[in-house]
């Protein structure tokens, strides 16, 4: 439950040694950059904002590796890029291969080939293959219309050739609805013409209609307002029937034709996948140098690059940087700087898992206690609480693991506490899958005459346990308030705080105060009155005046009545803030009254089959349906007690997250 302690990194040299110094600094693995323009105003030295020469080539490489629908990946060791006799073989190999499918292509493959050379070569061919294959798929879409409109046709036994040769008469093939071919006779004396059907396909009518030359558009207004749909077959040779099964061999070619050219652009990546990925590396580490350059600032012939490191790091960072000649590091203590360092999280790995929500909520600032280790205990206590069933909370605990080993979910490792969390409060309730008696033997056989908790029947008794939860958590809570003011050197927050001292004796009094209305016993209200709420208001009220007195400074309102007004309003918020927040633990004992009641119901539901597999079945229905939902509301409702009961006393998040420099794998256009 800490943060781990960071020394600010002051990096000295001559400019023409900065890429070899980042490129260093990203090897380290812990070297957090600082824009140094932000802490250097003075000496002449100003940022470095040049245009990064290498962001047409990567966006050139990323637009490559899209061209074969794969993610980029970078090579973990050093290659040469540059080596142009292998570009040369690789470009001729991809030459043989589009003559052996008939494309072409200009590719001048001279002896002398460099890296741009190399891609402008490569994005060609794939581009003419690319588009030669996009030809052949539109063509292929094309034979299949025409071979779909044949098909309606095949009955047909004449030439479609000489057919759309004739001089005296137009044929018009098409489809028009059944219920025009019933109209057709209506409109027998006015025009000259014969329609003859070939099949019907659902509503529609499939056939021709033959006219004479001189009369033909008048026919064709005549069947348009009938919505005869006419469709263009081949003006070839044979019959619709001959020309359907040409068509159909046609786009058999085509397709393998175009599984060749497939198999060809994979075969050229397959071929040239080294190199691709060789120059991506070498492409993507100088872009990221580059922009990494932004960070340092210059003057004349010297650079200054600053950053963080974790304490333990400098030996790293002086190893590293050795080899590099006229190169000065210097460290500083992070306390003596103008910024704050960036916040690394250092926890043991049971309680590392719950940093999740930590960051979600936002990492802690630099002078902020951590408060994982607080939020993973009493997370998964709560949890285990509200979702009490030994044998549910097992299975919770199954799921959780299944997330994070195979599906990488952050959330699984935290279901595995919180499932055997369920599972031994599970075993202090009695409840088993929902049945609430099946450990009354265990019970027994360790003493007891019955289970030691009924839930149902002690429902006051669990709702009464919930608030004093919500007081022990709050007042906790208000001691890691004190705790942070401290570390921060806040000594009037510490003291005089709503969530200080004052506000934990003013907290308590009021606990008292209202618990002996309902538990017998008695206090000296007046004494409790007076010094442990209204002399701890008094402080609240305070705050400022007493808090720039201890650190020696002049306290100054803009407004006497405005200071009054506002201060008087946040108490009054103080003191509801106290009893809305201790009430919100209600919830605790309520889900555990929930959870019982849902599979009561659900064994009440199965007892009414009568038993056997329709009750057992029921029963697994209703189990699965608690798992997922209370699964689900219970965790979304102990996070928001977490964040709103607890955080909102003693954390803010917001520090900035230790993010050391690595060359990273995503695209960066």
């Amino acid at each position: 439950m800490s943060v781990e302690k960071m020394e600010m990194v002051n990096i000295v040299g001559k400019t023409k040694q900065l890429d070899d110094t980042i490129s260093a600094v990203i090897k380290s693995g812990c070297f957090h950059a600082e824009s140094a323009s932000e802490l250097i105003k003075s000496g002449g030295f100003s940022a470095i904002n040049d245009e990064n020469p290498y962001m047409a080539k990567l966006q050139r490489m990323n637009d490559l590796f899209g061209l074969f629908g794969i993610d980029p990946e970078l090579q973990t060791t050093d290659a040469d890029c540059e080596a142009t006799s292998g570009y040369r073989k690789k470009l001729a190999n991809i030459y043989e291969l589009a003559k052996r499918l008939n494309i072409d292509f200009n590719c001048d493959i001279s002896d002398d080939i460099g890296t741009d050379d190399y891609l402008g070569l490569l994005e060609n061919a794939i581009h003419v293959m690319q588009d030669k294959r996009t030809e052949i798929e539109n063509n292929i879409l094309q034979l299949k219309m025409t071979a779909e409109q044949l098909s309606h046709f095949t009955d047909f036994d004449f030439d479609v050739g000489k057919a759309h040769s004739s001089e005296f008469i137009h044929f018009r093939f098409g489809r028009m609805p059944l219920e025009s071919v019933d109209k057709l006779e209506h409109y027998s004396n006015e025009v000259r013409s014969l329609f003859v059907p070939c099949s019907v396909d659902g509503d529609y009518c499939w056939g021709l209609y033959l006219a004479p030359v001189k009369g033909i558009e008048t026919v064709d207004r005549v069947f348009a307002s009938l919505f005869f749909e006419r469709f263009h077959l081949p003006r070839e040779a044979g019959t619709p029937s001959e020309i359907y099964k040409k068509t159909i061999s046609k786009t058999d070619e085509l397709t393998k034709k175009l599984d060749s050219i497939e198999k060809a652009i994979n075969t050229v990546f397959i071929d040239n996948k080294n190199e691709f990925i060789s120059l991506y590396s070498d492409i993507k580490h100088n872009y990221e140098i580059y922009e990494t350059r932004r960070y340092a600032v210059r003057h004349k012939d010297t650079f200054i690059l600053v950053g963080w490191i974790p304490e333990g790091a400098t030996a790293r960072i002086d190893d590293i940087l050795s080899n590099i000649e006229g190169i000065s590091v210097e460290y500083d203590d992070s306390a003596h700087q103008p910024v704050n360092p960036p916040t690394k999280l250092k926890n043991s790995f049971l309680f590392r898992p719950f940093q999740y929500f930590v960051e979600i909520f936002g990492v802690p600032s630099y002078s902020e206690i951590d408060p994982t280790t607080f939020l993973a205990v009493t997370y998964t206590l709560l949890y285990g609480i509200m979702f009490a069933d030994l044998g549910q909370g097992l299975v919770l605990a199954v799921i959780g693991y299944i997330m994070h080993r195979f599906l990488k979910m952050p959330l699984g490792k935290i279901l595995i506490p919180c499932g055997i969390s369920g599972a031994v409060f599970g075993c202090v309730f009695g409840s088993v899958f929902g049945y609430e008696h099946w450990l009354d033997p265990l019970y027994r056989a360790i003493g007891f005459e019955e289970k030691p908790i009924d839930i149902m029947s002690s429902a006051t008794y669990l709702l009464a346990v919930s608030i004093g939860i919500g007081v022990l958590l709050v007042i906790i809570a208000m001691f890691l308030n004190i705790a942070s003011c401290i570390k921060r050197k806040d000594i009037g927050g510490a003291l005089f705080g709503a969530n200080g001292v004052a506000g934990i004796i003013m907290y308590v009094s009021l606990i008292v105060l209202i618990a002996q209305m309902f538990i017998d016993y008695t206090v000296n209200s007046l004494l409790v009155g007076v010094f442990g709420i209204a002399l701890p208001a008094l402080l609240i009220f305070l705050k400022e005046p007493l808090s720039d007195l201890i650190a020696g400074k002049r306290f100054k309102p803009e407004s006497i009545g405005d200071f009054i007004l506002i201060n008087f309003f946040e108490l009054v918020e103080v003191v509801l803030s106290y009893m809305t927040n201790t009430l919100s633990f209600l919830r605790v004992g309520a889900f555990v009254l929930i959870h019982t009641g849902m599979m009561t119901a659900f064994e009440a539901i199965a007892s009414l089959f009568g038993g056997g597999i329709p009750s057992a079945l029921m029963m697994v229905f209703g189990n699965v349906f608690v798992i997922a939902l209370e699964g689900l509301l219970v965790g979304i409702q102990v996070l928001r007690l977490e964040f709103y009961e607890m955080f909102s006393r003693y954390y803010e998040g917001a520090g900035k997250a230790y993010s050391p420099l690595r060359f990273n794998k995503a695209k960066n256009q």
